[in-house]
């Protein structure tokens, strides 16, 4: 269980908490077989994957549904609830490996790189919004150290007020963690990938916002009304399916369907 008033609190004073062992070794080792299943059906197919130093695989629970946890678990749910709304909803998620590998050649972009916050801006894209209405959960299925890849951050720096700079130069830390760890941050927090190696370094990033705000993708297109209708029905929140714009005004008024019910 995680202990939501001190988690907020521990994110709103560092802009992120750690949460050890979260995930059992032997669950980390299980995702990791299917993340490599995945990359290498991805490849064999042509399809994205991002490059030779920063892999990136969104939505990869479309080839193992079973990975679906990863985007709900209800501890993580009511957390959110608890940060943002009960209502909030999937943004993004993706797994991700900062390995360099060999025989794969591309030279498409992958996110992550150089200094960015997650959030949104305003007057001429400059002043971030606060407080953040989104929240990103890191699941580490192996170690992070400075010499795999992890994550650095620029600490406090969920209280600027100001966009980051790529290529800017900050007093910097890292995302340390062990096999089986969480992080949870504000998206507000300056960060980026650290530096690949030819080391491992499995993960999946998982952002939730409130549910105004748009998902990366068209999640309505991925799955079929029969697998939204066999989902969770807080998994269906996840997606956008309860925050769904009416078609018109003769059918609804409102957006949330807890709304349209109660009108």
């Amino acid at each position: 269980m995680i202990d939501m008033i001190k988690a907020k609190k521990e994110i709103d004073k560092n802009g992120f908490v750690k949460i050890r062992s979260f995930l059992t070794k032997k669950k980390c080792k299980e995702t990791i077989k299917k993340l490599e299943f995945i990359q290498n059906m991805r490849i064999k197919q042509s399809e994205f994957i991002g490059n030779i130093e920063n892999q990136v695989l969104y939505n990869y629970f479309i080839e193992c549904p079973e990975l679906l946890e990863f985007v709900y678990n209800e501890n993580i749910f009511n957390l959110m609830c608890h940060l943002l709304d009960k209502d909030h909803v999937l943004t993004t998620s993706s797994a991700r490996n900062k390995r360099k590998i060999k025989n794969y050649k591309s030279s498409k972009k992958a996110s992550g790189i150089g200094w960015h916050t997650d959030g949104r801006y305003v007057l001429g894209d400059k002043i971030p919004i606060k407080p953040s209405f989104s929240y990103i959960v890191i699941y580490m299925f192996e170690d992070f150290t400075k010499n795999n890849g992890a994550t650095q951050y620029v600490p406090n720096s969920h209280k600027f007020n100001f966009r980051p700079e790529r290529n800017g130069d900050y007093k910097t830390k890292y995302f340390h963690g062990s096999q089986g760890d969480i992080i949870i941050m504000d998206t507000a927090l300056f960060h980026k990938a650290g530096i690949s190696s030819y080391k491992s370094r499995w993960s999946i990033f998982s952002m939730y916002s409130s549910w105004y705000i748009k998902p990366y993708f068209q999640f309505d297109k991925i799955f079929t009304k029969k697998q939204f209708k066999d989902m969770n029905p807080k998994l269906r929140q996840l997606f956008h399916q309860d925050s769904i714009p009416p078609k018109n005004q003769n059918i609804n008024r409102a957006t949330l369907r807890r709304v349209q019910e109660i009108e």
